[in-house]
């Protein structure tokens, strides 16, 4: 898990936009996010590539028994087809 989270900040800080994963989250999205309702663009071939992998990320590590977030990675997972 470790590496996968180096992984996600290196590639995150070549994306040169100064995203930064904050060091502990108390929820995956705001309260009031309603995924349904979401408008932000969808993304381009390289980053649904992207999206995918992280995705399947997360199922492993479901299964490794990190079973308090597989809804969440559930949801994320419901919005393969058209990640945004």
């Amino acid at each position: 898990m470790q590496e996968a989270m180096r992984n996600l900040e290196t590639y995150l800080y070549k994306q040169g936009k100064g995203i930064k994963l904050p060091k502990r989250a108390m929820a995956p999205w705001p309260n009031d996010y309603v995924s349904e309702l979401d408008d932000t663009p969808e993304l381009g071939a390289t980053m649904i590539s992207h999206y995918q992998s992280l995705v399947g990320i997360l199922h492993w590590m479901v299964k490794l028994g990190h079973v308090d977030m597989i809804v969440e990675v559930s949801i994320l997972a419901y919005h393969m087809a058209m990640p945004c």
